[in-house]
């Protein structure tokens, strides 16, 4: 298991997310990054099976 501390940008420790499509839109954009970033390090991290050549 690997942990990272982030912290939330200022700009969105303050806004409404329910009534406010430019504030939800950089919330989820940092969010996604955030995914992004996690399915790029399980990528690194997972083993790659080795692919036998095909008989014939």
């Amino acid at each position: 298991m690997r942990v990272a501390q982030r912290e939330i940008p200022a700009e969105l420790t303050r806004g409404d997310y329910a009534s406010d499509p430019q504030f939800r839109n950089r919330m989820q954009e940092w969010v996604n990054m955030m995914w992004a970033e996690k399915d790029e390090m399980i990528e690194r991290l997972t083993p790659r099976k080795a692919t036998s050549p095909a008989a014939g």
